[in-house]
């Protein structure tokens, strides 16, 4: 879901950074100054109150909840009708949307012009003045859509599970308790912090910043988890000194200055985030970059096998498809090519020079990789046979039961550079002898599947050795193909940092999941 309203001040460019700020856990919650809602969609909390002092903006979100077919109905007719005459028709509209402001008209037409006028007036911005009449100006734009028909009946789904209100931050918070997390995107504080007197005017005074940053200490007592955005100035800093703050980069869209539509904010906690874990349910190749070159000690990946083919295996006995999902459509030659080396080029770049990867694979893929890793200037170091004890019979009868994986091990081809190998921990763990590139066990059990099932999920056990062989206490590994985060799970059981990335949000979930069953500090 995304939002389908434009809001001064949308989170829509933080997310990914709120994301890696979330508490891992979450009782209920509640987000007093909703706005366009873009963190509630991302997430899709369970649990939820929304609230905001805007009546119009609540109005709508409740019919959207209610009456969403009637309220589609009408914004498609007021879309209809702009095509015809786009600025006559905006501003026509807007004068019809103020009269019902001013006779205190609550309905389904009013919601549609809400919407409507969002998206249509200049930067999305509601603005009203001194009596509360919506006054911003036409975009000049004359066709656009003001809704999209499936986000609108997804969003009205969620709501009529949440909790809907139109009052105070403060009174919305009142029935917080301990481990409910309270998000607060109230109006920004104003960059130059002596014109409060200006910023008043749009409803949220230095005052009320004040007693905002009361309610965020008080529930810090309560033990209530607390995040909340601002403008990095003076202000808000000196308002939660006590707190953790972080500053990050952002985009300002509602500028008449284009240039001037760069800035800085502060995302503000009241707990601490657990740095060492950082699960991100996104697309590796847009995420990747964000990570500083030569940071990662080890990195871990399952590439799609590409077998996706319409071809049928083996499941519990009965006959079952091979295809996985669109991640794992078949791919030409060419397209593996262009994918695999992708994907290297910025594993190599965040890779230490001591550092060393491992990919698991099948014959689909797996030798395409290995060429390409020689290619682009690695090592390989061991080509691992996984020898799984339970292998799905081959129904085909045509060719020997694939019972093997390839694992292949490689390092930067740079000879002065060490990388990491814990020989004797391994020959400890085999016995007191030399251990061989054969790693033999069963396939994944039924007790790591607890939470939900990924169709190509390897079992802890395998991780297990490799992660100690390669790399020690406090080293940062990096999945960022991570499925159910297996690797992060026993990164976790091993006191290993871990960065952990994942596309498909079915199985991010469940690998949250499985994080948050795993106690910090448990050795194996």
């Amino acid at each position: 879901m995304k939002p389908f309203v434009k809001w001064a001040g949308g989170k829509t460019q933080l997310l990914d950074k709120i994301n890696e700020k979330l508490p891992k856990s979450i009782n209920n919650y509640y987000e007093p100054f909703i706005g366009g809602g873009a963190v509630l969609f991302q997430y899709e909390f369970k649990n939820a109150t929304i609230s905001d002092i805007n009546e119009e903006l609540i109005y709508t979100y409740k019919c959207i909840k209610n009456d969403c077919n009637e309220l589609i109905e009408e914004i498609t007719k007021l879309d209809e009708s702009h095509e015809k005459d786009p600025k006559e028709f905006y501003y026509s509209t807007r004068e019809r949307y103020n009269e019902k402001i001013r006779n205190n008209e609550k309905s389904v037409e009013l919601a549609a012009m809400f919407i409507y006028l969002n998206k249509h007036c200049f930067n999305g911005l509601y603005r009203v003045n001194s009596k509360g009449l919506f006054n911003v100006p036409f975009n000049q734009k004359k066709s656009g859509k003001s809704f999209d028909k499936d986000n609108l009946l997804e969003i009205s789904k969620y709501l009529r599970e949440q909790n809907i209100l139109c009052q105070d931050f403060e009174k919305t918070c009142e029935k917080c308790k301990k481990d409910d997390f309270v998000f607060f995107d109230s109006p920004y504080a104003p960059l130059n912090d002596t014109s409060f007197e200006s910023y008043t005017k749009e409803g949220f005074s230095k005052e009320e910043h004040e007693r905002l940053a009361s309610l965020f200490k008080k529930l810090t007592k309560k033990g209530v988890k607390c995040m909340l955005t601002n403008h990095n100035t003076e202000f808000i800093r000196e308002l939660y000194k006590d707190f953790n703050i972080e500053v990050v980069q952002v985009k300002r869209m509602i500028n008449s200055d284009s240039t001037k539509r760069v800035g800085e904010e502060v995302i503000i906690t009241n707990y601490e985030s657990n740095d060492d874990i950082q699960l991100i349910n996104g697309d590796a190749f847009e995420i990747l970059p964000r990570i500083k070159d030569k940071t990662i000690d080890m990195i871990f990946l399952d590439p799609p096998y590409f077998l996706s083919n319409n071809g049928i295996t083996c499941s519990n006995g009965k006959q079952a498809s091979v295809n996985k999902g669109k991640w794992d459509e078949n791919f030409n030659f060419e397209q593996k090519v262009e994918f695999n080396k992708k994907w290297m080029i910025e594993a190599k770049r965040i890779l230490k020079d001591t550092g060393t990867i491992w990919i698991s694979g099948t014959y689909h893929n797996i030798y395409i990789i290995g060429y390409l890793l020689e290619q682009l200037g690695f090592k390989i170091l061991n080509n691992i046979t996984w020898e799984k004890r339970n292998p799905p019979p081959n129904l085909a009868c045509r060719c020997f039961t694939h019972s093997t994986e390839t694992i292949i091990w490689a390092k930067k081809n740079l000879t002065r550079n060490k990388h990491t190998f814990n020989y004797s921990l391994m020959k400890e763990m085999n016995n007191g002898k030399q251990m061989k590139d054969v790693f033999v066990g069963s396939l994944t059990s039924k007790s790591e599947k607890q939470y939900g099932k990924h169709p190509t999920q390897k079992p802890e056990y395998l991780l297990e050795k490799i992660i100690l062989a390669s790399t020690n206490k406090g080293d940062l590994v990096c999945d960022f193909m991570a499925g159910s985060f297996t690797t992060g799970v026993v990164c976790k059981k091993l006191n290993r940092k871990f960065i952990g990335i994942e596309k498909e949000k079915e199985f991010y979930e469940i690998g949250i999941k499985r994080m948050e069953a795993v106690n910090y500090g448990t050795q194996i």
